[in-house]
């Protein structure tokens, strides 16, 4: 028995801002891939309640969050707003 739901939570990246420390220090295709994962509703590393509100938040457009790491090993985030601008940055904001 298949128990993967159709993924009807997608959404669409229009608009992102990258953060000039972010845009410095992480790689364009890391960047770029993990967007792909944000919008796909991968999560990355986050923890199991944030990933909780973010299945929330789609459905009452509300804030999303995921959590990555760079080929490097150095970890971001990319945040979308209720806005739905989405944020690409370092955790040392």
């Amino acid at each position: 028995m298949n128990n993967m739901k159709p993924t009807s939570n997608r959404y669409r990246i229009d608009q992102f801002i990258i953060t000039r420390s972010a845009l410095r220090r992480l790689h364009p295709r890391d960047i770029l891939a993990s967007l792909r994962r944000h919008e796909r509703t991968d999560w990355g590393d986050c923890p199991a309640d944030v990933v909780r509100a973010n299945e929330d938040s789609l459905k009452d457009g509300g804030r999303l969050r995921s959590a990555y790491c760079d080929r490097r090993g150095l970890e971001f985030w990319i945040i979308t707003g209720v806005d739905r601008w989405t944020t690409v940055m370092l955790p040392e904001y």
